[in-house]
């Protein structure tokens, strides 16, 4: 049996095409996290969290592109909103990028940030489920524990 409930492999499926259809060559993995992998996701409640890994840093130009993308989903799928990030495959593991910067789409909006907490990487080498790209278990990462229990003890 499948990880990924019939809607959300159907929200998944138009979601890969429009990406691979508007911006060719960009996408290198798509992976789920969050409710999904931890399987508690509820259908029309819950949210898809995803972080998808591109061969290239992202532009300008493409964040409208991905945001026009995600309107068509969020129009299509009036109960299945993406959730995610936008990351380069050495960018995985990291909780500060400093200087570089990662898409967000969030809450219907397109934004950029630099920090990730440890629970993200940590849900996605454990638990995370491979939608397109190679199994999470041969990402050269590690998550501390140290890193989850400073996260955990200051939220």
């Amino acid at each position: 049996m499948s990880k990924i409930p019939v809607l959300v492999q159907n929200v998944l499926d138009e979601y890969i095409a429009l990406v691979n259809d508007r911006l060719p060559n960009m996408l290198e993995a798509v992976y789920l996290q969050g409710s999904l992998a931890l399987g508690a996701y509820v259908e029309n409640s819950s949210d898809i969290d995803f972080i998808v890994i591109t061969n290239r840093r992202l532009l300008e130009g493409d964040a409208i592109v991905l945001s026009e993308i995600h309107s068509k989903i969020a129009y299509q799928f009036k109960n299945s909103e993406l959730d995610g990030v936008y990351i380069v495959r050495g960018d995985l593991g990291r909780l500060n990028l400093g200087d570089e910067k990662y898409l967000i789409y969030n809450s219907c909006k397109m934004s950029y940030g630099s920090n990730f907490d440890p629970i993200i990487w940590w849900i996605l080498q454990t638990k995370g489920i491979k939608v397109v790209g190679t199994e999470q278990t041969v990402f050269d990462f590690d998550v501390h524990i140290s890193h989850l229990l400073f996260y955990v003890m200051k939220t």
